[in-house]
């Protein structure tokens, strides 16, 4: 769970993570615009994604589709 960091622009420092266990629950982060750093991982977990009141919010097809930031 990743939330109310209002200083977080990007999720870079977790580019190496290759998966995870449990929903992804990223929201209220009023800064942050690129979620590349988690590609790897958001397409290889089976769990559903909880993504929203960021100043970007990708969905499963967004990161599919490589629109991973604004």
């Amino acid at each position: 769970m990743i939330t109310f960091c209002r200083n977080l622009t990007n999720l870079n420092d977790l580019s190496n993570l290759q998966s995870f266990g449990g929903v992804l629950t990223i929201w209220a982060n009023e800064t942050l615009t690129d979620f590349c750093g988690l590609t790897t991982a958001v397409l290889n977990m089976n769990k559903p994604l909880d993504i929203t009141n960021n100043l970007y919010n990708p969905t499963l097809q967004d990161f599919i589709n490589g629109d991973c930031s604004l």
